[in-house]
């Protein structure tokens, strides 16, 4: 995470003080790409005016801190535009998620996609999970964007619980 969020995270403040949607399971990428493409469209209807932010999110990998910089909707939407151009987007590392969030903070998007056959005799091919964290009619939206995508199952959960369980860093007293 970047140091603004983890704060906001350990405080349960926005975008942490409500609910956190993800999959339950690994996803086909044309699945993934379809829901993370729709949510990208989400974020243009109603984030337009706001500056976004893009980074690595290592919170499930090792807990630590980098940077955000800004990433305009269109670069967003681009590199989610098919299920190719997702995959060259993805980070790459075990557990590390291309992360986005608003200057409000009102939300955090975060995508994960593994490398192809990663794990061939239970997920042969490219699949991927993603996180949506926010609250009120965004996490209303994003459901209902979710309905209808093969092979997608979604859970809600409190935020601030949910990431402390992803949590892989050291714990701070």
């Amino acid at each position: 995470m970047i140091e603004q969020l983890e704060k906001a995270w350990r405080a349960s403040s926005k975008p942490f003080h409500d609910e956190t949607i993800y999959c339950e399971d690994l996803v086909p990428i044309g699945a993934l790409q379809a829901f993370v493409s729709s949510i990208v469209q989400h974020i243009d209807l109603y984030y337009r005016s706001n500056s976004l932010f893009l980074f690595d999110d290592w919170h499930a990998h090792d807990g630590i801190i980098v940077p955000a910089g800004p990433v305009s909707i269109k670069q967003l939407a681009e590199h989610v535009a098919t299920a190719d151009s997702l995959y060259k987007w993805r980070q790459g590392d075990f557990q590390v998620y291309r992360s986005v969030y608003p200057d409000t903070s009102d939300f955090l998007l975060r995508v994960n996609v593994l490398d192809e056959n990663e794990d061939p005799n239970q997920y042969p091919g490219i699949w991927g999970s993603l996180s949506f964290t926010g609250h009120g009619f965004d996490l209303v939206e994003i459901r209902k964007r979710g309905h209808g995508v093969a092979g997608l199952r979604l859970i809600q959960a409190n935020s601030k619980q949910y990431f402390d369980r992803a949590y892989a860093g050291s714990v701070v007293g």
